[in-house]
């Protein structure tokens, strides 16, 4: 059997970053943020790693992400098939791991 831990470690980050926006729900969060969450989390990933996965959130329509070209940060809030996704009243695809709370 053959374990996949980039593929553990992918979903894993998407869940955590799903949560930490469910948390900030109000307002969302910067990359920073985001980056600071999953590394204390126990994964280090680069600021491209952290783009990629988000991107992949906005692609499946759960997450939000502004661009702003004053500042070298994305900003990101959770959409409404987000919030349904984390709160567990619709099913989550595969792909991510969602937090348990």
């Amino acid at each position: 059997m053959d374990i996949d831990l980039k593929r553990i470690v992918r979903e894993s980050v998407r869940g955590a970053m799903l949560w930490t926006l469910h948390l900030a729900r109000a307002f969302g969060a910067n990359e920073d943020t985001l980056q600071q969450v999953i590394y204390r989390s126990g994964y280090g990933l680069s600021d491209m790693e952290i783009r990629r996965e988000l991107e992949y959130l906005e692609l499946r329509g759960l997450v939000e992400i502004g661009r702003p070209t004053d500042s070298p940060f994305w900003w990101v809030k959770l959409t409404r098939n987000g919030i349904d996704v984390q709160e567990r009243t619709v099913p989550c695809d595969p792909g991510i791991k969602l937090v348990k709370e």
